[in-house]
């Protein structure tokens, strides 16, 4: 034990006997209740002074610690830039005001009064990784038009993901090798940028299990008999655009499903109207309506026996199918 410590380990014993002696003299009507009080709080007042030098270094450190938390500890700026319809929506979290004004400058410069979309966010606990990374973002808004409807940027943390869809190889490519000059050393571009009408069997048939994977286990929802999406069947439809908005200009095709129970011409039609309520809702949340196509197919197509109510829940699905050929 320090002899600071021990310092105040006496004085807490002298307290607490001059807190007895002093109870014993009011009670036997020696010393008033005044008096002790008169006494006993210089004596506390000593004590609470010496706690405070002893501790007063440790507690100014943590306070300055909390208030200048280290970028390393906080999460990483996000900031993307979507094209969709002639607008720029803006998406992302920045670190304080100052960040977001200069972004939104930024975006007056590049995209035009009113051609953009402020959906920026600010986040207490977000922090530039490096003091590289915010100009390197501004240069990279210069690509959130560039590409076609849908294309853009989307920067997270240390790597920026390029979008959209162009002409041809040499398009691609200077576009790809701009992105990279403007990002600099310490932001990786990953190119997700598509060749009108090449899309490879490879690039399909990743994009086909991502879309696989996001459906997997989920319904799209309608109210029954009817091709009115309820609100989970929503939710569900709204994970589909994220992961639609991932690989722009690549043809979806959108396939309603019934089980086979009822009349075969109605399920036809239901299953018809059903693929089209989701397509609509698709393309108004953000997805370019000249890729989707809608199809209906009834119960012409079961994943399931129809005998029992598990095969005809399955059955009664939409389906989000992959067309090779970019529109």
């Amino acid at each position: 034990m320090s002899s600071e410590s021990l310092f105040i380990l006496f004085w807490i014993v002298v307290l607490g006997l001059f807190a007895y002696f002093g109870y014993q003299s009011v009670r036997k009507g020696t010393l008033s209740s005044t008096g002790v009080l008169a006494l006993g709080l210089p004596l506390f007042a000593l004590l609470c002074f010496m706690c405070f030098r002893m501790h007063s270094a440790e507690l100014l450190s943590t306070s300055s610690n909390e208030a200048v938390t280290p970028a390393t500890a906080l999460a990483a700026p996000t900031l993307e830039a979507k094209l969709f319809d002639g607008n720029v929506t803006l998406n992302g979290m920045l670190p304080d005001q100052a960040a977001k004004d200069k972004v939104l400058a930024q975006a007056k410069e590049l995209y035009g009064i009113g051609k953009f979309t402020d959906n920026l966010k600010i986040g207490a606990r977000t922090g530039f990784p490096n003091t590289n990374w915010f100009p390197a973002a501004l240069g990279l808004m210069q690509f959130g038009n560039k590409a076609n409807n849908e294309g853009g940027i989307a920067i997270e943390g240390d790597s920026v993901t390029v979008r959209g869809m162009v002409d041809n190889e040499e398009a691609k490519t200077k576009l790809i090798a701009a992105a990279t000059n403007a990002a600099g050393a310490n932001i990786k571009v990953i190119d997700r940028v598509i060749i009108k009408g090449k899309v490879t069997e490879a690039q399909a048939a990743d994009f086909q299990t991502k879309l696989n994977q996001m459906i997997a286990g989920k319904i799209v929802e309608f109210d029954t008999g009817k091709d009115v999406i309820t609100p989970k069947g929503k939710e569900v439809l709204d994970q589909m655009v994220v992961v639609l908005g991932q690989v722009p200009g690549v043809p979806v095709e959108v396939g309603g499903h019934t089980d086979a129970r009822g009349n075969a011409a109605a399920n036809l039609d239901l299953s018809r109207r059903r693929a089209e309520a989701c397509r609509q809702y698709l393309a108004s949340h953000g997805v370019a309506a000249e890729r989707l196509a809608a199809n209906g197919y009834g119960s012409a197509k079961p994943i399931a026996g129809n005998e029992t109510a598990e095969g005809q829940q399955r059955n009664r699905r939409i389906e989000f199918t992959v067309t090779k050929e970019a529109k």
